[in-house]
């Protein structure tokens, strides 16, 4: 009998029927579907908990969430992975020395300057808001499929 991994690596994915008659590649595009949901309610809410004072919102970071359509299979074949990615929306220039941020880790982990001389709450730092985790914990709630979710920084 084949291993685990070598039935993983000639997995067509569309043809894998499960129990209840249903395929593996719709209940992942389903339950990824389902988690950006998640993700995307989370960033709503975190738009909608407080209106900038110092500047001022573009909202494209509320557009920048979408599925990655592939699925990887790990180098070991045990694993299927599918991705939720944020695109270049997800990148906010800064006004000052002209870095770039990356907004998914920013809000959720926090940031701040270096000179906290003048401390202004979401203008000088952010403690962070942890809505990615929040997400995650939501879909974990009901996860009928027992699917791990990590996040990846980069």
């Amino acid at each position: 009998m084949p291993s685990i991994a070598e039935q993983l690596k000639d997995l067509t994915i569309n043809k894998q029927i499960t129990s209840n008659g249903v395929n593996w590649a719709d209940i992942l595009k389903n339950e990824i579907n389902r988690l950006k949901q998640y993700i995307q309610n989370e960033l709503d809410i975190a738009y909608m908990s407080y209106s900038p004072k110092v500047y001022h919102r573009t909202g494209l970071f509320k557009r920048s969430l979408f599925v990655d359509d592939t699925v990887d299979i790990n180098a070991s074949g045990k694993q299927l992975t599918m991705h939720i990615k944020f695109n270049d929306y997800a990148w906010h220039n800064s006004l000052w020395n002209g870095y770039s941020g990356y907004l998914p880790i920013l809000w959720s982990e926090g940031w701040a300057w270096k000179d906290q001389s003048n401390p202004i709450e979401r203008f000088t730092y952010w403690d962070g808001n942890g809505f990615l985790q929040t997400a995650i914990d939501k879909y974990n709630q009901d996860n009928p499929y027992g699917i791990v979710v990590k996040i990846e920084k980069y």
